[in-house]
């Protein structure tokens, strides 16, 4: 649930896709070191390489933020545990220019942070749509969004379809 859409995002790197289950709902920014065997063996089998990285997840939790590498992870880090931040506020906290965190950002991770933001809150409210009862505006509201047409485009733009479908489709499959 990204931006990237297996597309090249920078020259070299290639973005995979897993089929990837999120039960804990954290969102997936996770940091590993067997990158090279992962992309391997997605290369043959993506569920294979869904497998390896559970086990490689497994063996070694991620890093404290306190051990992250710079502050590209640093702000992806914290955007992950308030997705509401202000990125400039962020930089300014850093005593970094926001001119400088956008394109130093984009250039570690592949997208801007507001991009990032908006992909860690779709991912938020795509997991409470699908999985809660809350009406759409109060889950557009509580998780950033300023309204619910807000939450919509960002849906679509993501994953395809309105919450409203998605909320639907959760349905139908807890009744069968």
């Amino acid at each position: 649930m990204d931006c990237h859409a297996n597309q090249m995002v920078s020259a070299g790197v290639r973005l995979i896709r897993l089929n990837w289950l999120d039960a804990s709902g954290t969102g997936g920014l996770y940091r590993v070191n067997e990158v090279d065997v992962l992309a391997r063996a997605a290369e043959r089998d993506v569920d294979d390489a869904t497998i390896l990285l559970e086990e490689a997840l497994a063996r070694k939790p991620a890093p404290p933020p306190g051990r992250r590498n710079d502050w590209p992870d640093m702000l992806a880090a914290e955007l992950a545990q308030n997705a509401s931040m202000e990125i400039g506020e962020w930089a300014e906290a850093n005593n970094l220019a926001r001119e400088t965190v956008s394109r130093g950002f984009a250039a570690a991770y592949g997208v801007a942070p507001a991009v990032f933001r908006a992909e860690l809150r779709t991912r938020t409210a795509w997991l409470r749509v699908t999985r809660g009862f809350d009406c759409l505006s109060t889950i557009a509201a509580e998780t950033g969004f300023a309204d619910q047409a807000h939450m919509t485009r960002w849906f679509h733009r993501l994953i395809g379809a309105p919450p409203a479908a998605w909320r639907r489709e959760s349905r139908l499959r807890e009744y069968q």
